[in-house]
């Protein structure tokens, strides 16, 4: 059977050694692998590819074990068994590897997208999630200040920030969050003039405006009024909401002389 391959399950090793630990390359060592037991019992879960072989002294031969689950196993069970590999070696003549399979059902994939121009957290954080069969995952979303939560949308559709998914199969939903639209009203109360910079129709949270007022001849600027009061010309604003604001202008003082006539 030297350098042979064997037909009995068996894989045969050229060469070993003696109970000295010497390499004795004469000798044929026998290799199963099999499941513990006397006699070794076959486990129909577990199977090895490839059945049989030879492997030469001094070299590393790969066995494949594989596990299968079958129908009639229970979910929730783990099922063990141990490897047991034989050879004629009286240094070591088994080695013990213990294999164990856990049941559980299947997986899937439950995939969360961003949608809408607006911003916004969910949780479970955007991505790829896998979880198993049947599992309950609560979803939730909230948005980020200047935007609002519109509803989910792909495989559910919902209206409500927080739903709760049975996950029975691979599972794509899209959180869509719209960015809130803001407006400035600017008022000028007196002779002059402001000069508004971005000058938009509509901004959106968290924007900066810089307001420019000037006053006409003869007039003053006396201040800011308004959501915002301030007395300098120039006013920096952070949109975080619709603002009005009102740019006050003084006029000339007038000095009114008492008339006296001659009789």
């Amino acid at each position: 059977m030297e350098g042979a391959v064997a037909a009995d399950g068996y894989f045969y090793v050229i060469g070993g050694r003696d109970g000295a630990g010497i390499t004795v390359y004469s000798t044929n060592e026998r290799l199963y692998v099999g499941y513990a037991g006397a006699p070794p019992v076959d486990i129909p879960w577990v199977s090895q590819d490839p059945v049989s072989g030879t492997v030469a002294a001094d070299s590393t031969g790969v066995v494949d074990i594989t596990l299968t689950a079958f129908p009639t196993m229970t979910l929730g069970t783990t099922y063990t068994a141990t490897l047991v590999i034989r050879i004629n070696d009286p240094v070591t003549p088994r080695i013990y590897v213990p294999v164990t399979m856990t049941i559980l059902p299947p997986s899937y994939e439950l995939t969360i997208n961003f949608g809408g121009d607006g911003s916004g957290v969910v949780t479970p954080p955007a991505g790829t999630h896998t979880y198993l069969e049947g599992q309950a995952v609560t979803v939730s979303a909230a948005a980020d200040p200047g935007s609002i939560f519109t509803g989910w949308t792909g495989d559910i559709t919902a209206a409500s920030p927080s739903i709760v998914i049975d996950i029975l199969s691979d599972t794509v939903i899209t959180a869509t969050f719209e960015a809130i639209a803001y407006t400035l009203d600017v008022n000028i109360v007196g002779e002059g003039t402001v000069a508004v910079e971005p000058d938009r129709a509509e901004y959106r949270y968290g924007d900066i405006v810089i307001l420019t007022a000037t006053a006409d001849a003869g007039w003053t600027f006396i201040g800011w009024s308004g959501d915002v009061t301030a007395t300098n010309e120039q006013l920096v604003l952070t949109i975080l909401d619709d603002t009005v604001v009102t740019a006050m202008f003084r006029g000339p003082t007038r000095v009114f002389l008492p008339l006296m006539r001659k009789r």
